[in-house]
C-alpha cells in the first residue's frame, strides 16, 4: 500500500535543484512549477498532499519559524 503523505511544504537549501528534481521523481513527486525551464533556480514538486521546493544556495544562513498567531517569519544574513 502506497502511503499518503499529508500537509508537508519545506523549503530544501539545494545546491542543484535539476537533480533534487530528478532524486525526488524517483520517490513519486512530479514538479509542478519552474522558475526557469533549463537550469531552475527555484522549483515547486509534489506528492499526493506534500510539496517541496528545492533552493539554489542563495549565500545567505536563514531560518524560518511560526508566531503564536500563525505567521510565517523568515530571518537571514549573507554568508
Amino acid at each position: 500500500m502506497k502511503a499518503l503523505l499529508l500537509g508537508v511544504h519545506p523549503v530544501l537549501a539545494s545546491p542543484d535543484v535539476t537533480v533534487a528534481i530528478q532524486f525526488y521523481a524517483r520517490l513519486g513527486f512530479k514538479p509542478v512549477f519552474r522558475d526557469k525551464p533549463i537550469e531552475p533556480r527555484y522549483a515547486v514538486i509534489r506528492r499526493d498532499a506534500a510539496e517541496l521546493h528545492p533552493d539554489a544556495p542563495w549565500g545567505t544562513r536563514e531560518f524560518h519559524l511560526r508566531d503564536l498567531g500563525q505567521n510565517s517569519l523568515q530571518f537571514y544574513r549573507p554568508l
